[in-house]
C-alpha cells in the first residue's frame, strides 16, 4: 500500500501514513498530538491526478465539463490548493453565433440566471471577456467588479476566475467558477493548466461527436462520474435542456472542423 510520511507538529516524530487518509486527520503515536494529514503540496502548473482522471475518461463535451465543475467544488480540490468553488458554470464558444452558449452548471439553482446565461456574447461580462481575449480573467469579489454587467441577486461566493478551454490557438469553451474567499494571482497557473488540458480533451471529443454525427451514431450524454470526485449537491442542465447543450455541442465541433 502506498505511504506518506509526514511530521508530528507538536513533537517532531516522523509517522508512516496510508494516502488513503489524505486529507483527514489522524493523531500522532508518539506524543497523542492531532495533525492534519494534508495532501502533498503540488507544483502550481500540476493538474491533479483526479482531475486528470476526469478529462481522460469522458466521452462526451459534456461529462467532460460536468465531471470538471464536480471536480472543482470537491473537497480533495479544496484540500489541494485552497479553493473550492461555490458555484460554477461552462460553455462552448459558438463562433458562427459570435458567442459562448451554456453547457452545464454546478450549484446555480436560478432559472431565470441560467437562462440569461444561456447565451453570452464575446466581449460581454468577465465570461465573454476571457473568450474575446483569450485569456483567464480574475476577480478579487465577484459582487463589486464592474466588469460584471449582468447581475443576479442571491449569488453566493466572492472571488471569481473565467478560464478559457483553448487548444493551441482555438477557443473551444469557458468555464466560471465562483469561490468563497478573495480571487488571487496564486490560483492562476493551476488553473491556468486545468483550461489547456480540458481545452484539448474538448478538442478531440467535439470532432469525434461531429464524425459520429455524421455516420449517425449515437452518443450517450449520461455518463458516470470517474471515482476521485465526490458526489455533492449540484444543478445541471436537464431534460429537454440537456437536448439543446447536445446540440450546441454538435454546432459547436462542425463550426471547428471547418475553422
Amino acid at each position: 500500500m502506498d505511504t506518506v510520511e509526514i511530521a508530528c507538529s507538536e513533537c517532531g516524530h516522523m509517522l508512516r501514513v496510508s494516502k488513503y487518509y489524505l486529507g483527514s486527520e489522524g493523531r500522532c503515536n508518539h506524543c497523542g498530538n492531532m495533525i492534519e494529514i494534508a495532501f502533498p503540496p503540488l507544483a502550481e502548473d500540476s493538474v491533479p491526478e483526479y482531475i486528470d482522471r476526469v478529462i481522460r475518461s469522458a466521452s462526451t463535451p459534456y461529462s467532460l465539463l460536468e465531471g470538471v465543475l464536480r471536480a472543482f467544488s470537491s473537497v480533495r480540490f479544496h484540500a489541494h490548493c485552497g479553493l473550492r468553488a461555490t458555484w460554477s458554470i461552462a460553455f462552448l464558444a459558438d463562433h458562427k453565433a459570435n458567442g459562448l452558449r451554456l453547457l452545464c452548471s454546478l450549484g446555480c439553482s436560478s432559472p431565470a440566471f441560467l437562462k440569461e446565461e444561456s447565451f453570452v456574447p464575446f466581449g460581454q461580462c468577465l465570461c465573454g471577456l476571457t473568450a474575446s481575449l483569450g485569456q483567464m480573467t480574475m476577480s478579487r469579489c465577484y459582487l463589486k467588479d464592474p466588469r460584471r454587467e449582468r447581475r443576479w441577486l442571491g449569488i453566493r461566493g466572492r472571488g471569481f476566475y473565467a478560464i478559457p478551454l483553448k487548444s493551441g490557438e482555438s477557443l473551444l469553451g469557458v468555464i466560471a467558477l465562483c469561490v468563497s474567499q478573495d480571487g488571487t494571482p496564486e490560483h492562476v497557473p493551476l488553473l491556468t493548466r486545468i483550461g489547456l488540458e480540458v481545452g484539448r480533451r474538448l478538442q478531440v471529443l467535439q470532432r469525434s461527436q461531429a464524425s459520429e454525427k455524421d455516420g449517425s451514431l449515437g452518443i450517450p450524454l449520461d455518463d458516470a462520474l470517474p471515482v476521485g470526485c465526490e458526489a455533492i449537491q449540484h444543478s445541471v442542465v436537464s431534460g429537454g435542456e440537456r437536448g439543446n447543450a447536445d446540440a450546441a455541442s454538435s454546432g459547436a465541433a462542425s463550426a471547428l472542423s471547418t475553422r
